[in-house]
């Protein structure tokens, strides 16, 4: 046994030339027994035991999330190793996800990510609006890798699936408070139960608020502040028949607050005729700590924080607002199942930023954002067992309108832009058999998407949220354009269990994003693009294996990308022929040219006993850019360098010990994470102002819980170390702010089920 084992393991380390997830499927006769603490994942449309499926995937339980004490999910999605995430939006969210490189590098609420965000098996097409509704969630799913087959939206980077508790048959009950730093409450609920035979239904909710992480050392306000944010999710499942399952769910969601306030990057040293030059020193992540760095009125913060920064505004104002609602049928038709959902999700949001971050007004370093959306979708899959052979069939409707407007409020100069997206696809997959231990798979997918840009205008004289002001000459009247695009991926994969608890697999997939447009602060046409899409072939192979009984869990990952017409925007300097007076950059939108992309990840899972886990990650990732020296961004080339927001090394960790106290007086609860990453660029250009050094950060928690664990107390940190970094840099752009991350919070929750 042992000796089959490590040939598992060896051919898994000899392979590592690879990429993103086979979609097959082990028979029953080969696949392990379910026990107590297998996890159950639908990351291939069905449920299966998370070991048994040949997918690189990442998942994070609803109780993980919550015990970790985190207001913001991304921090905890991005303590996974090989995974990272940016908020260039600030404390209102609109989180970018990042997975082996692949990610979005335009922050205009007009694209789309190239890792893909669902909710409840819902694409949510507009990032701005995918974090309101993280609450009573049973897990999350992190899928590695293009999906070009079973999900509804190419991704060329991967997606992050956040999945919701259901209505039980029993009435149960969930309620929890939780204070902590800067006054931040949190209160969350949940009550579900049966109304009747064939109706189950669930309603959950949540709050938070608080006064704000930062304050502003020019007008003493608060930044980085929640005034309220509330959730409401309700869940009813309908037994239409024996074999007919209807799932009703609406959900409301309304928020407002302030955003960060930003550290400036500036000049190293002031100088007035160098202040809007391109040959200006301008200052690296460390000289702002240092206190070197002076913007273009000859301010210098004396004492850089995170949490005291300046401005001129007395508060940085978000709010949005968002509501959906979703049918799901699930009907047995005996030969196989048919699946049907249809959903709808209409949002709003107003934010913006003070980029000078000073306490003098510059005519044009503050903005202001608007976003609307609405979209439609509409999915039927179709998928039974024939003997051997496991086989889906779908099809998959998406559209979406969207309206959306940059401006500098001081001169009223920017862009409003109505856009319009619709995608059609079919999709058919099968996994045949070929012993009861190995296992070929196939998929394919054929999708025609449509991007009409109704109308692109420069305007001066523009209001937030309208189509009002006057058209710049530079860019003339509106402008309007479509894209349209087809293509066909597919996924070629094998799997073989070497014993019901080993597994190797190997797969090929290929994905792709359709072209877009540049839709912030675009003032000549040649800024607007369009960009041709990009696409995705990855190969990976990976081992699974639970080892010792299953006290061990041991998965191995090893892949490759071929990346090809990478999509940036970034802001460059224009002089001498800048479109207006105060306006010193422009905004380029291109395919920047071609990355290969290799590494290897590593799973490790400890449990001893059944009151202690303990597991570990790493992640490797070497990348290099390939493009002509031609493509340059602020005036240097591109070629050579590495990915945006991607570290060499990233590790994690985490511990969960519940040792009893016996004779009945319940147990502690022990627990901490940690996640460690190497250097990363802020910008495609690899400029060494824009780089994040490697940094740690800590978390740790202890509590009591009783033996059913329908109460517990715990007290949480996050940042326990207070480590000052950075987690992006907005717009791409040398003048750009930096966005702090969070310092050290800790607080107290108190939970109880029923």
């Amino acid at each position: 046994m042992f000796k089959t084992r490590w040939f598992g393991f060896c051919c898994a380390a000899a392979f590592c030339t690879p990429g993103a997830m086979a979609q097959t499927v082990a028979p029953e006769t080969a696949a392990a027994k379910l026990d107590s603490s297998d996890i159950v994942v639908t990351a291939q449309r069905r449920e299966q035991r998370l070991q048994d499926v040949p997918v690189s995937i990442a998942v994070l339980s609803g109780e993980t999330v919550q015990s970790m004490g985190a207001t913001n999910i991304t921090d905890i999605i991005a303590g996974t190793a090989g995974i990272q995430s940016q908020a260039p939006a600030g404390n209102s969210g609109f989180p970018v996800y990042n997975i082996r490189g692949v990610t979005l590098l335009d922050f205009s609420y007009t694209s789309e990510a190239s890792v893909a965000i669902y909710s409840d098996e819902i694409y949510l097409g507009n990032a701005a609006f995918a974090t309101q509704q993280l609450f009573d969630l049973d897990r999350v799913e992190i899928l590695k890798g293009p999906q070009g087959t079973l999900y509804g939206r190419n991704a060329t980077g991967g997606l992050v699936h956040y999945i919701s508790r259901r209505p039980t048959d029993v009435m149960t009950a969930s309620a929890l408070i939780q204070y902590g730093s800067f006054d931040d409450l949190v209160l969350e609920g949940a009550v579900a139960g049966p109304v009747s035979d064939t109706v189950r239904v669930r309603f959950a909710g949540r709050y938070n608020s608080n006064n704000g992480w930062q304050t502003n050392q020019t007008t003493g306000t608060k930044f980085a502040s929640v005034d309220h944010a509330i959730g409401v999710r309700t869940t009813v499942d309908v037994d239409l028949s024996p074999d007919i399952l209807m799932t009703l769910s609406g959900n409301y969601s309304d928020s407002k607050g302030s955003e960060d306030g930003r550290a400036s990057f500036g000049l190293r040293q002031f100088d007035p005729n160098l202040a809007d030059g391109v040959n200006a020193p301008r200052c690296s992540n460390a000289d702002i700590l240092a206190s070197l760095c002076y913007n273009g009125a000859n301010f210098r913060d004396p004492n850089p924080d995170p949490r005291k920064p300046y401005s001129d505004l007395a508060k940085i104002p978000y709010a949005m607002r968002s509501a959906g609602a979703s049918a799901k049928f699930e009907a047995d038709l005996g030969f196989a199942k048919l699946t049907s959902i249809t959903a709808y999700l209409w949002g709003r949001k107003i934010d913006g930023i003070d980029v000078d971050a000073a306490p003098v007004s510059q005519s044009n370093l503050e903005v202001e954002y608007y976003a609307q959306h609405r979209q439609f979708s509409q999915e039927l899959r179709l998928g039974g067992d024939t003997g051997r052979l496991n086989w889906l069939l779908g099809g998959f409707y998406y559209t979406d309108k969207r309206f959306y407007t940059a401006l500098f409020p001081a001169n009223t100069l920017g862009n409003y832009t109505d856009q319009k997206i619709g995608s059609i696809s079919g999709f058919a997959q099968g996994t045949y058999a070929i012993t009861d231990t190995f296992n070929l798979t196939g998929g394919v997918r054929y999708t025609r998407d449509k991007k009409k840009l109704l109308a692109l205008a420069a305007v001066s004289g523009g209001v937030r949220g309208t189509r009002l002001g006057r058209n710049l000459a530079s860019f003339g009247p509106p402008l309007s354009d479509q894209i349209n695009a087809s293509k066909v991926t597919w996924r070629l994969g094998a799997d073989w269990h070497l014993t019901p608890d080993t597994m190797l697999f190997g797969t090929v997939s290929t994905g792709f994003k359709t072209g877009g447009y540049n839709t912030s602060f675009v003032f000549t046409r040649g800024e607007t693009g369009p960009v041709d899409p990009e696409t995705i072939t990855t190969y990976e192979v990976g081992l699974k294996s639970q080892l010792v009984d299953r006290l061990l869990t041991l998965n191995l990952t090893g892949y490759y990308n071929d990346y090809k017409g990478i999509q940036a925007a970034a802001s460059v300097a224009c002089a001498p022929s800048c479109p207006s007076p105060g306006v010193t950059t422009v905004t380029q939108y291109t395919n920047i040219g071609d990355a290969a992309i290799y590494g290897a990840e590593m799973e490790l899972v400890l449990r001893p006993s059944d009151d202690l886990t303990a597991q570990a990650g790493m992640a490797y990732n070497h990348n290099k850019l390939s493009a002509p020296l031609t493509t340059t961004i602020g005036g240097l080339a591109v070629d050579g360098n590495r990915l945006v927001n991607t570290p060499s090394w990233s590790l994690s960790g985490m511990l969960n010990w519940q040792p009893p106290l016996g004779g009945g007086n319940g147990h502690l609860i022990i627990g901490g994470d940690v996640k460690y990453q190497t250097k990363i660029f802020f910008r495609p250009d690899n400029t060494p102002l824009a780089v994040q050094g490697g940094y740690a950060l800590v978390g740790a928690r202890l509590g009591w819980a009783t033996d059913n664990d329908s109460i517990s107390v715990e007290g949480y940190a996050r940042n326990l170390f207070n480590q000052d970094y950075f987690t992006s840099r907005t717009a791409l752009a040398e003048s750009a702010p930096g966005t702090w991350g969070r310092p050290r919070e800790m607080g107290v929750r108190l939970a109880g089920r029923f």
